[in-house]
């Protein structure tokens, strides 16, 4: 039988049936929908609930999988097969301590019932921060960079136009060219188009572009978070690696530039004048001013790529040979073509790429009175026409295969051509260029039906009796370009693919190792820049894995695009998340106004227009993936790329205590029990079936051992924690190791960034292995080396505690712990509340307090006990006492769990605690005395609950019941208590379970009481007769007798110490030797600060 569980849902009913089994011994899993535990029961306080959570995720035997569902099938007798699907949270549970730099940051607040939450939140337990996410938004799956449009446009939104710029910058080398000249699909993707038009997201995006244009210099200060990417670090390692790419276009630029960031050298060959390829000499200035483009190039420039303009690279295998790691070729498609028709090679037969680029690089084209005809109905064929109108020609005619609403051009250029002159010919075929004279008169035209493309060759059907002749002084052709591979090895080194592409490997290497390909030259056609882009980073990641010797690239996981309902996004304008505005578009200059000068026409919208669409986004995803909680967060613990995981497990018994009913097997089924909610007695009650049905399990029996051992020497390690700034901010941390190394004995002394995470945990180690340490002081948040939670503890300090190995095995969702076993002890010191927080205005003041306190902390641990009095073992066992019909339930439970149980309905005299078993008297009818470890009172009435509590003495000493957690559990330890008025079979199954669960922890505890030294200890009982608890007991250890302080008992008053006569007792954690030292070591520091 599988000794596993499986527990679905953390009210609690789920909180406490997986607490009861992981005490008892189970290894349970613990599995929430959500991303934290809860929600809190009603009737538990805060403090409580909390305490309670964070027993549960340092719990060696419970596996805690916080947002998280389990597919399951029951099988015959019980096993079941479980399949966990983990989604991601997107925060390091390991990494995260909860300062919440990253909530300062987001630009993101989401409703919900008490108000609104930023995207980035936390809820409860696990303390740590969690990204609510529902996917990617549409724009973003739509766009081929993967830019997080939507993340920019939520930082346009809070005005931070500059944090909104560097967002696209990280992904988007050159937002003020996309944001004018791109086809923009992440509009077409965008959920907003389904109520009424998309979201303008590229004249956004030109806004952002402008605005930080306008204000470059200031700009860089502005700049405090790095474009590297996660983990935002500005000065990459530098590799040594020298890369070449050939070609200054998007993709050469892109692939540049992200090598750059991975800390590699790259030098960019181009055989222009100028940088940045088709998007510098292939767009006409009226849509891209050159200045724009030139500032983007010159910021990658400044990040350490070196250009190396006008120079014509023609030996590829050379620059191997010279030193260069890997070569990147990306020069484009820049060949023009033509159709091989009649007099196409007359001299006014231009091509469009060639009339761009002299226009882009100054040179005058006298083109005053000219009749010109534009061949093609693409972009570059619009732009070309565009530009010859503005150059002074008499007339100017696009003709083109496809019909007007099939044109590849954009539809709205095409209308802005027409606007401007330009007369449309569309559905024509070119039979000939008509010469008269040794110049051009005309093209011999006729129109068809156009049926596509098929196998790249035009399907037509020509419309007899249609032949025309459109006038024409001069033919520009632009039907289309491709790549120029003259420059490749003559050797056929590379190969290409005619009629297209280099030739390349799913890594983008070409058939000569170490060559890489990208852009327009890899695919041999001409496409869009962000395609270019995309393509170029792709080429990046594959090159540098390559230098690293890993091998191709592999795609990141992205979880799926948001689909929203028509009713989500009405639910989204109802509450405010989006404005009903409609779109605003673009505006121009009039077209009196472009005549004659290459005036961009299109403008920027105002700040106001900008704002106001910004507020149109829907929101899709709710995380807006601007990233500025991974640029804020100091411990790299936010990863939006984190991918969902499964996990295998099979399990013996299967609760369920989710929010919404079971849609499984029925409660009867045989290892399957459902449970209320928020029902904590139903949850043990659960919990005792469980361990009834995982037959043959039994609980082990503890082994003796002593409570602390240490060895002779006494070299002690400091450690001080800055807490990111928390702690650093206020406390000189340097000035506190050096005061801490003149202490005698300490023989290190380090700070630490963060000492809850697991890296500091491994610092720790490294040192206690070199320095053979044998004790260690840490100065941060954590306040007691203590195995257990109390109502001011947080994740953070318990995973410190889990780090360092005080809970082991590795516990729920933290990280395995490198461990600091060989440690003798460690101590804690609360520097930040204590010292940072209280001096906050006072530095000096902190940084003094914080040293006396290390000081104290190192005398302290430096005069700990050598040897303690070992812990004795508890047998397993327990008395029923009482008439109701509970008893019976409980008795039938607890023996099915190994307990050996005598069950007695007469309310006896006396029942008193001693060596930690509780001795009950029965009236002289019965005179046996009965021994157990713990109590389950089971009263028939109210009448007789109140004779059985009288039984246990004093009023003080009478067990009450605690309302929380289903009513079962008193303020005696180990006594449980069956409400009569309660289901018998329900309350004595509870009651079973509470009480096989405290037997099982009180087999780990760890004393936090107070303490006997038995070398000096003469066993004269004075502390038995002075305890009213009864915690004082005699046992026996090595062979003489010896007082002995019951943990569960003891709650650290005292008496016992002030009434030994030898002082062989300590109060609390620290004997009368710690005390006089720590007092020593503040004074002695006293002195010294004077």
């Amino acid at each position: 039988m599988n000794k596993r569980a499986l527990v679905i849902g953390s009210g609690a009913g789920g909180i406490q049936a997986a607490l009861d089994l992981a005490e008892a011994g189970i290894e349970v899993h613990l599995v929430e929908p959500a991303p934290f535990l809860g929600p809190q029961a009603g009737d538990v306080p805060d403090h409580v609930w909390n305490a309670r959570l964070l027993e549960i995720l340092k719990h060696p035997n419970i596996h805690t999988w916080t947002h998280t569902t389990a597919e399951f099938t029951v099988v015959e007798g019980g096993e079941a097969h479980v399949t966990l699907h983990h989604h991601p949270r997107y925060v390091d549970l390991s990494k995260c301590t909860a300062c919440k730099e990253c909530t300062t940051v987001c630009p993101i607040d989401l409703p919900d019932e008490d108000g609104t939450h930023k995207a980035i939140y936390l809820d409860g337990q696990p303390g740590c921060m969690t990204i609510d996410k529902l996917g990617i938004a549409p724009c973003r799956d739509a766009c081929p960079t993967g830019q997080r449009a939507q993340g920019y446009i939520a930082l346009i939104r809070q005005q931070r136009y500059a944090d909104a710029y560097w967002a696209i910058r990280r992904e988007h080398p050159f937002p003020s060219v996309c944001g004018r000249v791109c086809n923009h699909r992440c509009e077409d993707a965008c959920t907003r188009g389904r109520y009424d038009e998309a979201v303008n997201i590229m004249g956004l995006k030109r806004f952002v572009a402008d605005w930080a244009y306008a204000h470059r210099p200031e700009l860089q200060s502005m700049a405090d978070k790095s474009l590297v990417g996660t983990p935002f670090q500005h000065q990459p390692a530098p590799t040594g690696l020298k890369v070449a790419v050939i070609g200054a276009g998007p993709a050469g630029l892109t692939t540049a530039l992200d090598l750059v960031r991975l800390g590699h050298r790259v030098t960019v060959f181009d055989t222009l004048p100028v940088a940045g390829g088709m998007m510098r000499v292939g767009i006409p200035p009226h849509r891209l001013p050159d200045e724009l483009l030139d500032w983007e190039i010159q910021q990658i420039v400044d990040e350490g790529v070196e250009l190396k303009l006008e120079t014509w690279v023609d030996d590829i295998p050379g620059l191997l040979s010279e030193g260069y790691a890997a070569v990147l070729i990306a020069t484009g498609a820049h060949s023009a073509k033509k159709l091989p028709l009649r007099n196409s090679n007359h001299p006014d037969n231009w091509l469009s790429l060639n009339v761009l680029r002299s226009v882009r690089l100054g040179k005058k084209l006298d083109l005053e009175g000219k009749k010109v005809v534009v061949l093609g109905g693409g972009n570059v064929a619009l732009d070309t026409a565009r530009t010859v109108m503005r150059l002074g020609a008499e007339s100017v005619c696009m003709a083109c295969l496809e019909p007007r609403g099939d044109m590849p051009g954009f539809e709205w250029e095409v209308a802005v051509a027409e606007e401007e002159g330009v007369v449309l010919c569309p559905g024509r075929t070119f039979k000939e260029i008509i010469v008269k004279e040794d110049k051009i008169v005309g093209v011999a035209c006729a129109e068809i039906i156009f049926h596509g493309f098929k196998g790249g060759r035009p399907q037509i059907e020509e419309i007899p009796g249609t032949g025309h002749v459109l006038p024409a002084d001069l033919i520009i052709w632009a039907i289309g370009q491709g790549p120029d591979f003259s420059f490749l090895p003559q050797d056929g080194s590379i190969n290409t693919r005619f009629p297209v592409g280099i030739q390349s490997n799913e890594a983008m290497m070409t058939t000569l190792p170490g060559v890489f390909v990208a852009g327009d030259v890899h695919r041999g056609v001409t496409f869009f820049v962000v395609d270019a882009i995309k393509e170029g980073h792709q080429a990046a990641l594959n090159i540098d894995r390559y230098l690293r010797g890993e091998g191709s690239a592999h795609s990141s996981h992205l979880p799926p695009a948001v689909t929203l309902s028509d009713a989500q996004i009405q639910s989204r304008l109802q509450q405010g998340i989006s404005s009903p505005r409609r779109r605003l578009g673009i505006s121009s200059i009039p077209v009196s106004e472009r005549v004659h000068n290459f005036r961009e026409v299109d403008l920027t919208l105002t700040e106001a227009e900008a704002l106001a669409e910004a507020e149109r986004c829907l929101r899709c995803a709710n995380c807006s993936e601007c990233l500025e909680c991974q640029a804020a967060c100091p411990r790299g613990a936010i990863d939006h790329e984190m991918s969902p995981s499964l996990q295998e497990i099979d399990v013996g018994a299967i609760l369920y205590a989710g929010k919404e009913p079971a849609s499984v097997a029925s409660p009867q089924n045989k290892g399957f029990y459902t449970i209320p909610h928020q029902s904590a007695l139903m949850g043990s009650a659960s919990a005792a079936k469980a361990l009834a049905d995982l037959q043959g399990w039994r609980q082990t029996e503890p082994v003796l051992q002593d409570q602390l051992v240490h060895g002779a020497d006494n070299r002690t390690g400091v450690f001080i924690c800055q807490c990111g700034d928390l702690i650093a901010r206020s406390v000189d941390t340097q000035a506190v190791c050096q005061r801490a190394a003149e202490l005698p004995n300490v023989f290190h002394t380090q700070a630490l960034a963060f000492s809850c995470a697991p890296d500091a945990a491994l610092v720790m180690r490294n040192a206690v292995e070199e320095h053979a340490l044998t004790r260690l002081v840490l100065a941060g948040c954590t306040c007691c080396p203590i195995d257990q939670v109390c109502y001011s503890c947080t994740y953070q300090r318990v995973r410190c505690k889990h780090n360092l190995g005080f809970f082991s095995p590795p516990a729920s969702e933290l990280p395995a712990s490198p461990g600091a076993a060989q440690l003798a002890r460690v101590e804690f010191v609360n520097i930040r509340e204590q010292c940072a927080f209280i001096h906050a205005n006072d530095p000096r003041a902190a940084t003094l307090k914080a040293s006396a306190m290390v000081a104290a902390a190192v005398a302290r641990v430096q005069a700990a006990p050598v040897k303690l009095a070992g812990v004795p073992a508890i047998p397993r066992s327990a008395v029923i006492l009482g008439s109701g019909a509970a008893s019976q339930v409980c008795q039938r439970y607890l023996e099915s769990c190994g307990v050996s149980v005598e069950q007695h309905r007469a309310v006896p005299d006396q029942v008193i605690r001693m060596g930690g078993q509780y001795i009950v008297r029965l009236p002289a009818s019965h005179p046996a005395e009965l021994q157990a470890s713990g109590i389950v009172l089971a009263p028939g009435d109210t009448t007789e609950a109140e004779g059985l509590a009288v039984a246990f003495g004093r009023e003080r000493r009478r067990p009450s019941v605690h309302p929380e957690w289903g009513g079962l559990e008193t303020h005696r330890p180990g006594v449980f208590y069956c409400d009569p008025a309660r289901e018998p079979e329900i309350v004595g199954a509870a009651a079973a379970a509470r009480l096989t669960a405290w037997l099982g922890r009180m087999q780990s505890r760890s004393p936090a009481s107070a303490v006997v030294d038995p070398e000096r200890c003469r066993a004269c009982k004075s502390c038995v007769a002075a305890c009213e608890y009864g915690a004082p007991a005699l046992v026996e250890v090595n062979g003489r007798y010896t007082s002995w302080i019951d943990p569960a008992i003891c709650t650290g008053c005292g008496t016992c110490a002030a009434q030994c006569p030898s002082g062989a007792i300590a109060a609390g954690c620290s004997t009368d030797a710690q005390i006089n030292a720590m007092l020593g070591a503040i004074l002695g520091f006293g002195a010294s600060a004077q």
